[in-house]
């Protein structure tokens, strides 16, 4: 039977109830008790673990160039439990204007084979690189017993490091269960910032571009995205090639689209009207104003049938 991630012999006790005992037998490994069965490791267990006869063990081995094989090595023990954890809680910056600073979430669970750890995702930095700005980067898989990551801190988790001064970053992890499902990932919270940034609107960019309108969903629209220096009024006006209004989105301060940090707009293709427009290029015309002034960037867009 599998207790947490270690492997037993375990037969009820005849003596006293919801009790097990550890049975051994001759050939079990060390520690010679019934215990770590299987390649898995005697670990020290809490009151209150699950049991469970459902399992699984990965094994390994080598094949050579001359098609010889090593042994198989026990490599993984998991819970076979397909039931994937509840989703955390935001990952939300504790402070901000530093460039190394802890970033907190409220935990999953997964009741039937328990927590194992926590993915966590970045994105961010330059707001002139669109890569930076959009995708998703993996920078660290932690204990499920943690809920705090020290973002910029190597003493804490070897291999980071500060972040660069005058940038926004945004996070977001998930729970993964000790049968490696992962939950989905946890909503959005507000960017880090890593100090002062003078411009109010930065890195106004949209993709894909061209993008077809005619097709459904995320791959419909556009996403037209910009770095706000502090909340601010955000006034999105796109126009035709010659010049006539298409269409206009207002963003309020501290709301989508209108955040300190990275903002992501979609726009699907249709005008004022919901009328979907016709292939071809515009113009979008990105308005901030804020507490640091008002600044105002194009941004050309083209939309393909």
């Amino acid at each position: 039977m599998r207790v947490a991630p270690e492997i037993m012999r375990l037969q009820t006790s005849p003596s006293a109830p919801n009790t097990l005992n550890v049975l051994y037998q001759a050939g079990d490994p060390p520690p010679f008790t019934g215990r770590g069965l299987r390649g898995s490791a005697p670990i020290i267990h809490t009151s209150g673990e699950i049991v469970s006869d459902d399992a699984a063990i990965l094994f390994a081995q080598f094949v050579s160039d001359s098609g010889s094989t090593s042994p198989a090595q026990p490599m993984w023990v998991y819970r076979v439990d397909p039931t994937a954890p509840t989703v955390p809680g935001a990952a939300t910056p504790i402070e901000q204007g530093k460039t190394a600073y802890s970033v907190q979430w409220a935990p999953s669970k997964q009741s039937i084979s328990g927590m194992a750890s926590y993915e966590v995702q970045e994105r961010g930095g330059n707001p002139k690189d669109l890569s930076d700005t959009v995708i998703w980067r993996t920078i660290n898989i932690i204990p499920a017993r943690l809920t705090t990551y020290n973002v910029g801190d190597p003493n804490l988790f070897p291999g980071e490091a500060p972040r660069p001064d005058g940038q926004f970053f945004s996070y977001r992890v998930r729970g993964i269960s000790a049968a490696g499902v992962a939950s989905n990932w946890s909503p959005l919270a507000a960017s880090a910032g890593t100090g002062i940034t003078k411009t109010i609107l930065t890195g106004v960019s949209n993709y894909p571009n061209p993008f077809d309108s005619r097709k459904g969903g995320p791959l419909g629209r556009t996403q037209i995205t910009y770095t706000l220096n502090a909340d601010a009024d955000v006034t999105i006006t796109i126009y035709d090639a010659l010049g006539y209004l298409v269409k206009t989105i207002s963003q309020a301060p501290g709301g989508d689209g209108g955040r300190a940090g990275q903002n992501f707009v979609p726009w699907d293709g249709r005008n004022d009207a919901g009328i979907l427009v016709s292939k071809g290029g515009y113009t979008a015309r990105v308005k901030a104003k804020g507490p640091s002034g008002s600044a105002t960037i194009i941004r050309k867009i083209g939309v393909i049938h």
